[in-house]
């Protein structure tokens, strides 16, 4: 069976209707909204990740940035920060270089996630 015939399944078993906008949505609820990987997404369908991002070429769910920020926010969360805006804005006084040492994540994935908080307030 397809992971496409998969997730028809399921959304038949909730009482949704398995149009391919039901799909692409359940694919993209998975995907972004519950921040899964694909090979976490293939475990669930069991499928191999391969197949699960062809079906999201193929449905035109845009991708995640390889690593999506997962382990960026793993690590903010692991160390008691509420979010993205609680972290930056109690280490506002240090370099980028001490907060990424503290998070314990590279210097370049720290001033991605940097520039992307900065952009909400310019």
């Amino acid at each position: 069976m397809t992971l496409k015939k998969k997730i028809a399944k399921e959304l038949e078993k909730a009482g949704i209707d398995p149009t391919d906008e039901a799909i692409r949505d359940h694919l993209a609820d998975l995907y972004h909204e519950q921040r899964m990987s694909s090979r976490d997404i293939g475990v669930r369908y069991s499928v191999g990740p391969a197949t699960v991002r062809a079906l999201l070429r193929q449905m035109k769910v845009p991708r995640k940035s390889p690593g999506g920020g997962k382990f960026f926010d793993v690590q903010m969360k692991k160390r008691g920060y509420i979010d993205i805006n609680d972290f930056f804005g109690r280490n506002a006084t240090k370099t980028k270089a001490d907060m990424a040492r503290e998070l314990g994540v590279s210097y370049s994935s720290l001033c991605t996630h940097y520039e992307k908080w900065e952009e909400q307030f310019i």
